[in-house]
């Protein structure tokens, strides 16, 4: 049996999955922003390829630099050395950041060190932390975590798109069954 590349399962994985979001935002009538450090826009990219995403991506900030982080979302300086870069409270500010930038209902937010060295403050290689923040009238949900990914940088990038999307379906799927 031939073995299929990585980055095309996982590409596959991101299509697939990304179908799957795009059908749950649909449903409920909700658009998406990512807010994206680490990922560096990769989880826009994969979200793209789905036929009709226009119906619900609203857009993509792709904030590497703290600069962006600054400028585009109003992440301060202090909140990143009292948190940390990379950090769930910076992924959290990042998202809100994205959300009152557009007229998304979701935002996916993600910070951290795909490596392959371990950031200055040593935050270990393949540590991503994510927010996803979501509207409901005047409500917001927020769930925030922090994964450790194996691999090179590449395949720690990839796996934190995929695990971004995956957890943005589970979190609004199990909202749509407490609908019921």
């Amino acid at each position: 049996m031939p073995q299929i590349p990585f980055k095309e399962t996982t590409m596959r994985a991101m299509r697939s999955s990304g179908e799957r979001l795009g059908h749950i935002l649909g449903k409920q009538g909700m658009h998406l922003v990512t807010v994206e450090s680490c990922t560096a826009g990769l989880i826009a990219a994969g979200l793209g390829d789905v036929e009709g995403c226009a119906a619900w991506l609203e857009g993509a900030f792709v904030t590497y630099t703290v600069e962006a982080k600054h400028c585009m979302l109003g992440v301060t300086q202090d909140e990143i050395d009292t948190h940390g870069l990379t950090s769930e409270y910076v992924a959290e500010r990042m998202a809100r950041g994205g959300l009152a930038g557009c007229n998304a209902s979701l935002a996916i937010a993600n910070t951290g060190v795909a490596g392959p060295d371990d950031a200055p403050d040593g935050t270990k290689a393949g540590t991503v932390c994510f927010a996803w923040l979501w509207q409901r009238g005047a409500q917001q949900q927020l769930r925030t975590s922090t994964c450790f990914f194996d691999g090179d940088r590449q395949a720690v990038r990839h796996a934190a798109a995929l695990h971004a999307i995956n957890e943005a379906i589970r979190l609004l799927g199990n909202e749509d069954e407490r609908r019921l």
